[in-house]
This record gives C-alpha cells, sequence and structure tokens, in this order.
C-alpha cells in the first residue's frame, strides 16, 4: 500500500507552481515539507497529507487492482483549505497519475472538518480510488 501514496506523491510533486492545486494552496507540493504521506505532521503551515483510505478492502480479483487514499488538506483558512480540496477533486478525478493508475473521487465535494488542533487549523478531506491494471 505504501506504493500507491508514493505513486500519488510522486505525481503531485512533479506539478508545477502554476497548477490548479498549487494555485489554490499558494505553493509547491514538495515531500516532507508540505506534502507528507502516511501521518499528518502538527506544523504551523499549510500541509497536504495522503493516507491509506480504510474503505474497503483493496480488490485484487482478476487483472486489477482496486485500493484507495485519503488526501488531506491542513490550512489556517477553511476557504482555503476547501479552495484547494475542490482543486485536488477537479484535477485527479479521471486522472491516469502518468499512466500509473486511474485515480477516481468517492466524494464528489470536500468535507470540512473545523476547529482541529485548538482551533487553530482546518481540515479538509477527499477519498478516491486508485484503480490499477494488471498485465498477464
Amino acid at each position: 500500500m505504501a506504493t500507491i501514496l508514493n505513486k500519488v506523491a510522486s505525481y503531485l510533486t512533479e506539478l508545477s507552481a502554476t497548477n490548479i492545486i498549487c494555485s489554490a494552496l499558494g505553493t509547491t507540493l514538495r515531500l516532507a515539507t508540505t506534502l507528507f504521506l502516511g501521518q499528518e505532521p502538527h506544523k504551523d503551515s499549510d500541509t497536504v497529507t495522503l493516507l491509506i483510505y480504510s474503505g474497503s478492502p483493496p480488490d485484487t480479483s482478476g487483472n486489477k487492482y482496486m485500493s484507495a487514499v485519503q488526501v488531506r488538506v491542513k490550512t489556517d483558512s477553511v476557504k482555503k483549505g476547501l479552495d484547494t480540496q475542490q482543486a485536488i477533486i477537479n484535477h485527479l478525478h479521471m486522472n491516469e497519475l502518468g499512466g500509473r493508475g486511474l485515480m477516481t473521487s468517492v466524494n464528489s465535494a470536500p468535507i470540512s472538518f473545523q476547529g482541529v488542533e485548538g482551533g487553530e487549523k482546518s481540515i479538509v478531506i477527499t477519498n478516491f480510488y486508485i484503480h490499477h491494471l494488471r498485465i498477464g
């Protein structure tokens, strides 16, 4: 499963500063600085975290593999979090990640949790399924 997070992270860190996700967040995504895998940091800066989504178990039947990833955006501003997460949905839904797997959004709108970390931050989440095709 960690490999799937790495594939999504690799794709996201290659995005240019003018991409809709980076524009909404106000910065590019850099691993261990603004983009984190597996554990959300307690940081003062705005972050995006990729987690294994605890949805249904991976489907390994036939010639496909399906797993799930949760994308969490933590910001000071609810609006900035919602705008960034909506940009993530708009950019990643039905995206093939450079041929590495088809992402589909489970929810069509971001889900917001406000007032976390002592009321200082808001977290906005979206869950994605990633479909991989196996050959042979």
